[in-house]
């Protein structure tokens, strides 16, 4: 910003008759002049700046009016995260996918691919809620609140199922952000992926 105001500076001066050619008493009125000129300009550009960073967050889906904390964030997300866990545990895919925002991305623990469309997640949860005894436990969790609608948890989990009369266990490390729509926390990003052995 003040590049754009230094230019602007140099053009009014650019603009502006030489002192020189001016009698001394005008000197100090077209300066007056100037200054105004130059503190009206920073106006302006603080307002065209102001504007463009407004437009900016609209773009990008920012524009939602932020509430104040209110101390609960975390406990409501702590519980967001254990009825995902419980979903995936009942067996119900349709019930894990409900808690995942339209738009989410899910980089899986078992999927190579983004996974990006409901339908898409629909049918990966589908996969794993058939597997006997599905879980996951946590392991570890950290929970940050980012703001009042936006919280982020992280931390190690293990998912376990039997399989051939085996029960199979993968340790994973997990991201999920959550974000409050119209009261309920939704997941809008979910990566996972197995620890390394």
């Amino acid at each position: 910003m003040k590049n754009f105001m230094m230019i602007f500076a140099a053009l009014i001066l650019l603009a502006a008759p030489s002192f020189a050619e001016n009698p001394v008493a005008e000197i100090a009125a077209q300066k007056e002049e100037m200054q105004n000129a130059f503190a009206t300009l920073q106006n302006m550009m603080t307002t065209a700046m102001s504007c463009m960073e407004q437009l900016s967050g609209a773009a990008q889906g920012d524009a939602k009016t932020d509430t104040p904390k209110t101390g609960n964030e975390k406990a409501e997300v702590k519980e967001a995260f254990a009825a995902w866990r419980a979903a995936l545990s009942g067996g119900d895919a349709q019930k894990v996918v409900d808690l995942y925002d339209d738009n989410a991305v899910l980089l899986a623990t078992l999927n190579n691919d983004p996974i990006v469309t409901q339908s898409a997640r629909l049918k990966y949860f589908e996969g794993l809620v058939t597997k006997k005894d599905m879980k996951a436990t946590v392991d570890e969790e950290m929970i940050r609140v980012l703001d009042s609608n936006t919280v982020m948890v992280n931390g190690v989990y293990t998912f376990s199922f039997e399989e051939n009369g085996k029960v199979t266990k993968i340790p994973a490390r997990y991201t999920y952000v959550f974000e409050k729509e119209n009261d309920a926390w939704m997941i809008v990003v979910h990566h996972s992926s197995k620890l390394p052995m």
